[in-house]
Order: C-alpha cells, then sequence, then structure tokens
C-alpha cells in the first residue's frame, strides 16, 4: 500500500474521533470537521497525527490522542503518533461549514465564524 494510500485510510478512519466539546454542547463533530488535523504524514516511526488545539489549554488532549491512536490502529499496522502543536492557531473558519453551523444553533452565544 503506497504512503498516500494509508494516510487516506487513517484520515478516514479519524472521521470517528469526535471533539469532545463538542459532544457536551450536544452536536458531535468529528476532528477533521473542527480542523483541528493539522497534517497527516508518514516518518521513521509511523503515521503521524498533527494537530492544532482550538485553544492552547485545551484539557481534552490525551483523550483525543488516545482516540487517534485507537482509530488509526484500525486502518493500519504502523504505529499512530500524535503530535500537538499548540503555537499553530486554530481559528472558527477552520471548520467544516456544516459543522459550524451545527455548533451554532446549539451554541448561539459563542462566536463561531460566519
Amino acid at each position: 500500500m503506497t504512503e498516500a494510500a494509508i494516510v487516506a485510510r487513517v484520515r478516514e478512519a479519524l472521521k470517528a474521533v469526535a471533539d469532545p466539546c463538542s459532544i457536551a454542547a450536544g452536536a458531535p463533530v468529528s476532528i477533521e470537521d473542527m480542523g483541528i488535523i493539522r497534517d497527516i504524514r508518514i516518518d521513521q516511526r509511523g503515521v503521524v497525527v498533527s494537530l492544532r488545539p482550538t485553544s492552547p489549554y485545551c484539557f481534552q488532549l490525551d483523550l483525543i490522542s488516545a482516540k487517534i491512536v485507537e482509530k488509526g490502529a484500525d486502518a493500519t499496522d504502523r504505529a499512530i503518533l500524535v503530535d500537538v502543536e499548540p503555537i499553530d492557531d486554530w481559528e472558527p473558519e477552520m471548520m467544516a461549514p456544516d459543522a459550524r453551523a451545527r455548533l451554532r444553533a446549539v451554541r448561539p452565544g459563542k462566536s463561531l465564524a460566519q
């Protein structure tokens, strides 16, 4: 299987990982649709999933990382590693438009970019 195919399989598997805060808000959104997956690449260690947290103070990163490893392992036999890049700012515009609309519907007081 090519590296591109492995990355595509892992990306597809990660659509099953929901952002915990969106679950708490009552509108589960995948980490892919939230825009927090910065990159998925393969290096000598395995498949590396780079994240940009929605906040540098996100206390759910351990849970999200564990779910990434779990679901990523379903897609490949290579090691799954998570790299968090907190200095890469997340913006609401990085969300998929339908995900932004669903969250805006349940959190009308929160500012989510149009």
